[in-house]
């Protein structure tokens, strides 16, 4: 393209945070306006992405010279058009996503970005290390998925686009929603019974192709694996996901959490899930009971109610209403929220490598039943539709995107 275009394309074209078209009042009628939207829809469709997203960012600042720009927003970290080499980093931010809601959305968005011509690369960070610059903090998904070390994408001579923080939230290809959900527009992977087996082993070739845990993950999921299966027990895994409960939303009193909260299912509490056990266990003949739990109050009533049948991985756990205080401790828990806490920093990322490694064994089990979580759809895509038998549990607020 030559020079003079683009300057016509930054001068003529105006575009908002999303690349859409800013429409100037004072000096566009609708007619003008309609045809730079036009303008703007064709040149995202014949011009190269990365060369796309250059041009409407470098329009934004030459028209914001006063502007402080924010870490959050996208940018190029470097811009070498004459490189083959494309990255893109996909940033989002913890706990606001947790691993495998992350893990989920990836798929999704990975896919979307190599379509675009890059390679993508997952960040997902507290909120208080996006301030550090780009890759600079602590990388919570290179704790259990490996892939192309940061420091060696920073230092190759390539082209490195960054998106804004949480604005790869629907990044996806018409084609993949269709391939996995048969509806162009839906961008979820659903814990669903209806055809169940067909719809997750279809999904694991997407996991098979981006969910890559490093060697620390494999080699201790392995050596718990063989503890816990070597006995070729016909076993039932349990993803019971209690703060999804009615018993814990009720115990919730921070409002700003209940309102979060709500925005999630509200599945079975853990006395109502024992009774679905029992009637599993002797209808599929299952001997033994693979529970994963959040709280250690879970397990105690689950070997209560099932002696001698129940086995875990061994992981930190609080009980129920440890959880309650600190949710219900306004001021600490949005620190916590936002990473400035070191020990809850340091908990968080052993509570992160611990949760994966059980989600993993669930997904070996011989059947599953799981309430509506990121932990029950991703054992049931890392199963692939291997189970001989799944339930998963109601949610009374039939959230969609679960």
């Amino acid at each position: 393209m030559n020079t003079a275009l683009c300057k016509f394309i930054l001068v003529f074209v105006g575009v908002n945070g999303s690349g859409g078209i800013v429409v100037k009042k004072k000096i566009l009628d609708g007619g003008i306006a309609e045809l730079k939207k036009k303008i703007n829809v064709l040149l995202e469709k014949t011009l190269p992405y990365i060369f796309y997203r250059y041009i409407m960012i470098l329009y934004r600042r030459m028209n914001s010279k006063d502007k402080v720009w924010s870490y959050e927003e996208e940018c190029f970290l470097k811009w070498r058009p004459f490189s083959k080499k494309k990255y893109c980093i996909i940033r989002m931010e913890f706990p606001v996503y947790s691993i495998f809601s992350a893990a989920k959305r990836y798929l999704f968005a990975a896919e979307y970005v190599r379509s675009n011509g890059m390679y993508p690369i997952m960040d997902l960070e507290w909120r208080s290390d996006f301030k550090k610059g780009i890759l600079k903090g602590e990388n919570i998904w290179e704790n259990v998925f490996c892939q192309k070390k940061s420091r060696d994408v920073l230092r190759e001579d390539a082209t490195i686009y960054v998106s804004g923080i949480n604005e790869s939230f629907n990044w996806c290809l018409p084609e993949t929603c269709a391939d996995i959900n048969h509806d162009a527009t839906n961008y979820d992977i659903h814990a669903t019974e209806e055809k169940w087996r067909g719809y997750y082993r279809n999904i694991y070739k997407y996991v098979k192709k981006y969910w890559k845990f490093n060697q620390y993950i494999i080699r201790e999921t392995n050596r718990k694996s063989t503890e816990i299966f070597k006995h070729k027990e016909k076993i039932l895994g349990v993803a019971l996901r209690e703060n999804f409960s009615g018993e814990f939303y009720a115990l919730i009193k921070n409002l700003g959490q209940r309102k979060v909260y709500r925005n999630h299912p509200l599945g079975a509490d853990v006395n109502e899930i024992l009774d679905i056990v029992e009637n599993c266990v002797k209808k599929w003949k299952c001997e033994k009971i693979f529970v994963a739990s959040v709280y250690s109050d879970s397990i105690k009533k689950f070997e209560e109610r099932f002696p001698g049948k129940i086995v875990y991985f061994e992981r930190e756990r609080m009980t129920m209403a440890e959880s309650i205080a600190r949710i219900n401790s306004r001021n600490k828990f949005l620190e916590d929220s936002m990473g400035e806490d070191q020990e809850h920093r340091d908990r968080s990322r052993r509570m992160v490598i611990e949760y994966t490694q059980e989600t993993i064994l669930l997904s070996k089990c011989a059947y599953l039943i799981g309430a509506k979580s990121g932990q029950t759809i991703a054992a049931l895509s890392l199963n692939g539709g291997r189970y001989k038998d799944i339930k998963v549990l109601d949610d009374k607020r039939h959230i969609e995107r679960y």
